[in-house]
């Protein structure tokens, strides 16, 4: 028996939704995708409350490594006036990574300014018992996720434990507020 679902929206872009998720299908075996959801699945269940913020950035790194992205993990610097660090800068390929690079260290040598094109979003890493309900908490470490887009002059953001994600798309609004 078939069961038919139906996903009453308004949202204008449905039609798009829905083309893209058929080429998807089309385009990828459905063994792929179970063993992508499989993996997933394992690295997840990795995680616990004795884990590290670094565990979570091998996690964060590893599951986009693993849908052929790039990931360049930065060290600290001044953000702002602030003594902080962008955890993990997300890139399209190895190539975008490596002139990204390369600029930043030429542009450490001569002027403070250099280009950020390559990077497709920026990660913010938390512990894994850092609770998504504690707004004070979550209104820090939002405030930290875009000073590192600011710095950066990117639009997209993702802030994670490991467990929940958080998407950021600053270039929808001007007062900071969560897009999701």
């Amino acid at each position: 028996m078939k069961a038919d679902y139906i996903i009453k929206t308004n949202d204008p872009n449905l039609s798009f939704y829905k083309e893209l998720s058929r080429d998807f299908i089309r385009k990828e075996s459905i063994n792929s995708l179970k063993d992508f959801f499989i993996f997933i699945k394992n690295k997840l269940s990795s995680i616990d409350d004795n884990s590290t913020e670094a565990n979570i950035e091998s996690l964060l790194k590893s599951i986009f490594e693993e849908l052929s992205y790039s990931v360049e993990q930065q060290k600290g610097g001044q953000i702002e006036g602030v003594k902080s660090k962008v955890d993990i800068l997300l890139f399209e390929n190895d190539i975008d990574k490596v002139d990204f690079n390369k600029k930043l260290e030429e542009a450490k040598k001569i002027i403070p300014i250099f280009s950020t094109e390559g990077i497709l979003l920026i990660a913010e890493v938390k512990h894994p018992v850092f609770s998504f309900d504690a707004k004070d908490k979550v209104k820090e470490a939002e405030d930290q996720l875009y000073r590192c887009l600011n710095q950066y002059q990117k639009h997209y953001g993702i802030l994670s434990n490991g467990k929940v994600w958080s998407l950021y798309d600053k270039s929808k609004t001007l007062w900071r507020k969560k897009i999701y």
